[in-house]
C-alpha cells in the first residue's frame, strides 16, 4: 500500500485560491464524524506549506500575498512552510472557488459577465443552499436547507431576475408545510401558515403592501376563530 507523506489542498482568500501541501497524518480532521459531505466540507489546519496563489479568473501567479485573518496578519509566500498559522482549506479546486463567491461579488470580475448554478456548504459538508443566478441575480429557484441529519428542505423561493416572483415555501424540519406564500414581483399577495400538524391556522390577502383579508383558526381543530 502506497502512502503519500503529503496531501493538496485548497484555500480560497479573497479573489485567489491558494494552494497548499499538508502533511498527510495531520488531516485528521477530515474523518470527524460530524462531517456528512467530506469533499465539501470546511477544515482547519495550521501547519502547511504553499504551493501557489493562483488569480479565479485571470489565472495570474503571485509570489505572496498579505494574508488577514483576524487579529493575525501575515504574508502567504509561495514555496514557504508555515507552522501554527490556522487557516480554513477545502478538498477540492471547485470547492474553495465556490466559497463566498456570491457574498464577494466575484462573478463581476467576469469581463463578460457570469452565469451559473451556485451552491453553498454549511462547514460539516452538507448543503445550505443552492440557485442559479446572471451576474448575481437569482433566476428560477432558490432552495435552503436545514443543517440536520437529512439536511432537508428550509425554504423554497422562485425568483425572476433577482425578484421574488412566484411561490414560496417554508417546511418545518419534520418537512411539514409551514408557510405558504405567493409574490408578484417582489410583493406578497397570498400567505398561509401551518402547524406542525399540518393544520392551517393563519391566512391572509395581500393588495401591493395593503392587508385586504386574513382568517385565524384553531391549532387543533382547524376551525375559524377570526
Amino acid at each position: 500500500m502506497s502512502y503519500e507523506k503529503y496531501v493538496k489542498r485548497y484555500c480560497k482568500y479573497k479573489d485567489y485560491i491558494i494552494t497548499i501541501n499538508i502533511e498527510s497524518y495531520k488531516t485528521y480532521g477530515e474523518d470527524d464524524k460530524e462531517i456528512i459531505y467530506k469533499s465539501n466540507a470546511t477544515y482547519h489546519i495550521k501547519d502547511f506549506v504553499v504551493i501557489e496563489i493562483q488569480h479565479i479568473i485571470t489565472k495570474i501567479l503571485l509570489q505572496e500575498i498579505l494574508f488577514e485573518n483576524h487579529n493575525d496578519n501575515y504574508i502567504l509566500e509561495a514555496g514557504k512552510s508555515y507552522e501554527n498559522k490556522f487557516i480554513n482549506y477545502f478538498m477540492t479546486y471547485d470547492r474553495a472557488f465556490l466559497e463566498d463567491f456570491i457574498e464577494n461579488k466575484q462573478y463581476l470580475l467576469y469581463s463578460n459577465g457570469y452565469s451559473g448554478f451556485h451552491k453553498k456548504y454549511y462547514d460539516n459538508g452538507s448543503i445550505e443552499s443552492e440557485f442559479f443566478h446572471n451576474n448575481g441575480r437569482i433566476n428560477g429557484l432558490l432552495k435552503k436547507y436545514y443543517e440536520n441529519k437529512n439536511n432537508s428542505v428550509k425554504i423554497i423561493q422562485e425568483y425572476v431576475d433577482g425578484i421574488k416572483h412566484g411561490i414560496y415555501k417554508k417546511f418545518h424540519e419534520n418537512e411539514i408545510t409551514n408557510i405558504i406564500a405567493n409574490f408578484d414581483m417582489n410583493y406578497i399577495t397570498s400567505y398561509k401558515v401551518y402547524n406542525k400538524h399540518n393544520i392551517l391556522i393563519y391566512e391572509s390577502v395581500y393588495h401591493k403592501t395593503k392587508l385586504v383579508s386574513y382568517n385565524v383558526y384553531h391549532p387543533l381543530s382547524g376551525e375559524n376563530i377570526i
